[in-house]
């Protein structure tokens, strides 16, 4: 036990940790995986890319309903949007005869999930925390990131992707990330840094593969050699990043 709690404060120690939010009192008003977050720490007074506690840029990203890729942590929705803020929206979620025909049983906020909802019935909600943000698009997110000039590492970690057409964007995105912006840049490695490659994937064995099939099956492997020919290394297991899921064993 003790063990594994030092391994959890190693791998929660990085200041990027969703998308910034999960590091100083200051940003922990922020709502994980926001894009106020992201903002706040890449620019102005309080950004903190440079200290050497943010080893890398992670976040956490999913396939919605009508297979838009977006940032948030958790299946369900309980923890990051509060119920109390937004009692407008939760009505309107719970009396929607489309999504009850979609799931085939009554809708209860409690029990959705984000692979439920298409990306504009979950943008009717306001995220947990400062402001009145809203679930982000990955496309958004990667091009803040580049355009307010992220010059440490990007670690995507893949919570659940549904399609292979989910799969082929999220490729294409990171692919275009790797290759136009960060291959040009700067990059700064910490001596805490430990992936192979300043661009690339996380993701816990469960999350693979009910996202890219069961290791060392066929699927498993398309994808793999996916990643791995465009340069993003491979798909890594979080706090021990020496486990590379792309390896059938």
């Amino acid at each position: 036990m003790i063990l594994l709690l030092a391994l959890l404060q190693i791998g929660f120690a990085n200041y990027g940790h969703r998308g910034c939010q999960d590091s100083t009192s200051y940003f922990n008003k922020f709502p994980e995986n926001s894009m106020i977050a992201l903002t706040e720490c890449l620019q102005g007074p309080n950004a903190i890319q440079l200290d050497p506690r943010f080893t890398y840029l992670e976040f956490d990203v999913q396939e919605t309903f009508d297979g838009k890729l977006v940032l948030f942590h958790d299946d369900g929705l309980t923890r990051i949007i509060d119920k109390k803020e937004n009692v407008e929206a939760i009505k309107i979620l719970e009396g929607s005869t489309e999504i009850k025909n979609r799931i085939g049983k009554k809708v209860k906020f409690s029990s959705i999930k984000v692979k439920d909802l298409t990306l504009e019935e979950l943008r009717l909600f306001k995220l947990k925390g400062f402001g009145n943000e809203k679930v982000v698009e990955l496309k958004d997110y990667i091009a803040t990131a580049r355009n307010l000039g992220l010059v440490k590492p990007l670690i995507l970690e893949i919570k659940y992707i549904r399609s292979d057409a989910a799969l082929a964007e999220l490729l294409d995105l990171m692919q275009s990330y790797y290759h136009e912006y960060a291959a040009k840049t700067d990059i700064i490695i910490e001596d805490d840094f430990d992936f192979p490659g300043v661009v690339t994937f996380l993701s816990f064995k469960g999350n693979v593969e009910r996202s890219i099939g069961k290791i060392g099956s066929a699927k498993h492997t398309f994808w793999c050699n996916q990643i791995r020919d465009l340069g993003l290394q491979g798909i890594y297991r979080p706090i021990i990043h020496s486990k590379d899921y792309c390896k059938a064993k």
